[in-house]
């Protein structure tokens, strides 16, 4: 691998480092320190969002122990470097880009299993995982997505398919490791740093340090049945309307997700799609399906697919969700989100069909997406931990996705039809956002994701991060 001895010169904010300095911290680091024009450094400063393609750092830092972390918070510090953190890239709102110096955790990605307990290195991606906990019988509640980092999504909360019967991937949390802005590494659980250890489920990404470990509770990993129903576009009002019926209604065991589509090529007719999993032991989560049916009509497609461990299963979903989902390779996303407690009134479900239905712009696929929650989810009070979104009936994501190649499907297009949702949702949701799914526009971020949470972080950002050197655009800020 071709590698320099420092970067070249760029424009910055940041105070700028002779190479002497960069040789310094790169004998001093376990991992590579990679720097433009080396090997990697494209493919590692490309964020997995098409969205976020434009911000390069002056070097990116693999840190492959939690030292190599610490020395690099050191340099950053004493040199000025801004900074940003990345597992898998995935944030919506880019929040791991900088333009100074990036710190890589993906080389920590270790996956070990001791009895129930599952030690994970925050590089981890969902597939490896779910691999690894598989051989040992066992698995943690956590999203579908192969290419997804585990810290980002633990760290965030963590929704997925046993949600409901197990509860968030941060609830399955029982201690991490991290290092703090003075370089210090500590270990936080529910008798030594609690408060860190709060704040960490729920609010973790970004803000307080680089967590470098994650040791889950396990549990005994169950057999699933994954499915995908469709419904074609005039029977959209009834397959929301009957969502919104069921879900309430359904067993724990039954996590059930309505997608509203319509795809990028206007001439194609949207379609409505009800896809996820249930667990194969719980006969009432079996029958629900054809209940779904009775309520919405005969479902035009139907899968369902044999019995399956859910590291399989979710596997199943993933590729379920890409071909639904399907775009070209440079196609851009744009997003929101808001919890409900509520049903949606009938009008309000029309209204947002007609929204998805007309006056589509060529090239530009538009999608509501409906997440049950309740069950395990809503069993754990709002202030047991940082994840404040406790007493919800279900998550609504809208989402665009653009061709960039077709003159109609632009940011101005998608930005105006985010906000014709947002609109049209005013005032009938609690008006929190799911932190996981991070929205740039949101006017008041930190209130959508945190609620009467917010506080406390502030005061524990004041005692681990008193100078905010963690920070994005979206960070918890100190007290002071």
């Amino acid at each position: 691998m071709t590698q320099r001895l420092g970067p070249k010169p760029v424009a910055s904010d940041n105070v700028a480092s002779d190479n002497k300095d960069w040789r310094r911290l790169a004998g001093s680091m376990t991992g590579p320190l990679i720097f433009p024009g080396d090997d990697q450094f494209e493919a590692l400063a490309r964020p997995a969002t098409n969205r976020y393609a434009a911000p390069r750092p002056q070097a990116i830092a693999r840190c492959a122990t939690p030292t190599d972390v610490a020395q690099v918070i050191s340099f950053a510090r004493r040199h000025g470097f801004k900074t940003a953190i990345r597992g898998a890239g995935h944030s919506f709102a880019d929040h791991s880009s900088t333009t100074g110096l990036l710190i890589e955790t993906g080389l920590m990605n270790t996956i070990e299993v001791r009895d129930d307990l599952a030690i994970i290195g925050t590089g981890a991606r969902l597939a490896e995982v779910y691999r690894v906990l598989h051989h040992h019988g066992a698995t943690i509640p956590a999203g579908c997505g192969p290419t997804v980092g585990i810290a980002g999504l633990a760290l965030g909360g963590g929704l997925g398919v046993l949600g409901r019967a197990y509860g968030l991937t941060c609830d399955r949390l029982i201690s991490a490791q991290i290092v703090l802005a003075d370089g210090s590494m500590i270990s936080c659980n529910d008798s030594s740093g609690q408060d860190l250890y709060w704040a960490l489920r729920g609010a973790g990404a970004g803000n307080f340090g680089v967590v470098t470990a994650l040791t889950f509770r396990t549990l005994p990993e169950p057999q699933a049945v994954a499915f995908h129903l469709s419904w074609p576009s005039h029977r959209l009002h009834h397959a929301l309307v009957a969502w919104m019926e069921w879900t309430s209604k359904a067993s724990d065991a039954m996590a059930g997700s309505l997608v509203i589509r319509a795809a990028a090529d206007a001439s194609v007719a949207p379609q409505a799609h009800l896809i996820g999993a249930f667990l194969a032991d719980d006969p009432k989560a079996r029958n629900a399906l054809a209940e779904f049916e009775r309520l919405a009509g005969a479902a035009v497609g139907s899968r369902q697919l044999p019995a399956a461990p859910i590291s399989k299963v979710k596997a199943q979903l993933a590729e379920i969700g890409a071909e639904v989902g399907a775009g070209s390779s440079t196609a851009v996303d744009h997003s929101a989100s808001e919890f409900h407690r509520e049903s949606l009134p009938p009008a309000l479900a029309a209204a947002l069909i007609e929204a998805v239905t007309t006056q589509r712009a060529q090239g530009q696929a538009r999608e509501l997406a409906f997440t049950p929650m309740g069950g395990a989810y809503n069993s754990v009070p709002a202030d047991a931990t940082a994840f404040v979104h406790r007493g919800e009936k279900f998550l609504l994501e809208w989402t665009t996705t653009s061709d960039p190649i077709q003159p109609s499907a632009t940011t101005q297009t998608a930005s105006q039809w985010l906000g014709h949702i947002r609109q049209l949702l005013h005032g009938l949701g609690t008006g929190r956002a799911y932190q996981n799914f991070s929205d740039p526009e949101l006017a008041d971020p930190l209130a959508a994701y945190y609620g009467q949470n917010l506080p406390r972080l502030r005061k524990i950002k004041d005692r681990y991060d008193p100078d905010d050197f963690f920070h994005h655009s979206q960070s918890i800020p100190p007290m002071t």
